[in-house]
């Protein structure tokens, strides 16, 4: 069941439809904790014959953000994101596709097919089904602290300085919350000017969640 969704950027969906993103980073917020509960051991059992009853970073107000082993709406704009399991392509919408009989019109397709009726009903009847991920970990770590071999995984292979794309596309998301003396100190009033290398903002170096996951059905 899916409790909760999580937004990506639309040019990464390929990549998590082909497993080639299976990694993400989020800033840690203010407020926001690492937490695990357990299940104590039963009576006459070992103490160590606990299990964990939930593992995952929580908001201040005590709401979970992202928890171990959860299930997870891929998003785009706060839209669910549709795929074809068959072709492994992204659903359009709102596309132009012809059919046999009627030419030119609205509808929505993906690799394999395209049809004019549109609606949650027509992608499930399909074949399509919603993007979701599990989540598999999570671990607090220093931003600058992203190494290439996990930046691929975030960002996609075929890139030949894969941390700079990372970096590049970390702080565009996270552009309105870098410190202004860091901007001032990197000669740039915003993030619009021009691309800012992790070299110029190295002495911004926040705490971020490392997230691994892999897609379900």
């Amino acid at each position: 069941m899916t409790k909760k969704r999580i937004n990506v950027l639309s040019k990464f969906v390929p990549n998590i439809i082909s497993g080639d993103k299976d990694l993400t980073f989020r800033l840690k917020k203010e407020g926001e904790f690492w937490n695990v509960a357990i299940n104590p051991p039963k009576k006459g059992k070992s103490c160590m014959a606990f299990t964990v009853k939930h593992a995952g970073v929580f908001r201040e107000n005590l709401s979970p953000k992202f928890m171990n082993g959860e299930t997870y709406s891929i998003c785009v704009d706060e839209e669910p994101v549709w795929y074809c399991p068959k072709c492994n392509k992204e659903a359009e919408f709102d596309v132009e596709v012809s059919t046999k009989y009627i030419k030119n019109t609205l509808g929505a397709r993906c690799g394999c097919k395209e049809f004019i009726t549109i609606g949650p009903c027509s992608f499930m009847n399909c074949g399509w089904k919603k993007l979701r991920i599990k989540v598999l970990s999570i671990r607090e770590q220093k931003l600058l602290d992203v190494t290439n071999a996990d930046a691929e995984r975030s960002v996609g292979k075929g890139f030949k300085y894969p941390r700079q794309v990372f970096f590049s596309d970390f702080w565009e998301c996270y552009k309105d919350l870098i410190p202004i003396e860091i901007l001032k100190k990197a000669n740039k009033k915003s993030m619009f000017e021009c691309e800012v290398t992790h070299w110029q903002l190295s002495e911004w170096n926040p705490s971020v969640w490392r997230i691994e996951m892999e897609v379900v059905e």
